[in-house]
Parts: C-alpha cells; sequence; structure tokens
C-alpha cells in the first residue's frame, strides 16, 4: 500500500521527526497557563501547517476551505504521534 500524499507531506516536516512533534501533537488547552509560549508557538505552527496543507490541497479539494472534522484528524495521524489531540482549540484560537 502507497502512503497518501498527506502521509508522504508529514514525513517532510521536521518538527514532526524531533520530540516536538510529541508536544504539538498533545493536548495544548492544558499547557497554555503552564507554557505559554510553547503554546503560542504550537498554535502558530498548526495555523501555517493547515494554510499549507490546504494551500497544496492535501487536505482540502478546495483551497480556500478548510473542513475541520474527524477525517482531517485521522488525515493527520502521524506513526507514533496518532492524531492531533487539540485541533479544534488550534482552529479556534486567537493567534
Amino acid at each position: 500500500m502507497t502512503d497518501s500524499p498527506l502521509a508522504q507531506y508529514l514525513t517532510s516536516i521536521p518538527e514532526l521527526q524531533l520530540a516536538r512533534g510529541q508536544f504539538l501533537y498533545s493536548s495544548l488547552p492544558s499547557r497554555k497557563e503552564v507554557n505559554p509560549t510553547g503554546y503560542s508557538g504550537a498554535i502558530n505552527w498548526w495555523e501555517t501547517t493547515l494554510a499549507n496543507l490546504v494551500a497544496k490541497g492535501l487536505i482540502s479539494e478546495h483551497k480556500l476551505i478548510l473542513v475541520a472534522d474527524e477525517n482531517l484528524r485521522e488525515g493527520l495521524r502521524y506513526g507514533k504521534l496518532g492524531r492531533p489531540a487539540s485541533l479544534g482549540g488550534v482552529l479556534v484560537s486567537p493567534s
């Protein structure tokens, strides 16, 4: 079975190859108060990454529409990191 274009792209993201990937895929709201800098950085990373994925047509067939549902979370499943736990919070959090 061949990896999807999204799965292939995820392997090219350096942050996901590091321990930082665990932080990015973890539940972020609990970290907002104890690590505001890390929280802010993770929110910014997700915003940029999601925008890039949409622009490349990897998570939406329309370049201006992002459908944030369980299919998106499952599509972003990455190796040992699993699915991003805080994706909903990332999408509604102000930058």
